[in-house]
């Protein structure tokens, strides 16, 4: 995704993507816990799970839109040498995962 002025996006705004990705995982994961904790207490969820509902939908979009950055950034790179790979964010997500276990 290309910024207003035509330039690939900063680093700054990728981190700032990124960033609030995993702030949106957390705020989704959080909520999904207070669910679980209300039901096991019989409290409605139904306007706990509305908001989860809104989260989530939130949390797709930011993860389309760094995403698209992501994107951007590879097509820019390969334009500035075609020899450099780039690694998706959610890519080295995945690996520090499996590296963790």
């Amino acid at each position: 995704m290309q910024q207003l002025d035509g330039r690939a996006p900063t680093d700054q705004g990728l981190e700032r993507a990124r960033l609030h990705v995993l702030e949106g995982r957390r705020i989704v994961a959080d909520q999904r816990k207070r669910i679980e904790q209300m039901r096991r207490r019989g409290l409605e969820v139904s306007g706990a799970q509305s908001t989860l509902d809104l989260f989530e939908q939130s949390l797709v979009i930011l993860e389309d839109h760094l995403q698209s950055m992501e994107s951007e950034e590879r097509n820019a790179l390969r334009r500035i040498s075609p020899d450099v790979i780039a690694v998706p964010f959610s890519e080295c997500l995945r690996l520090e995962k499996r590296c963790q276990q």
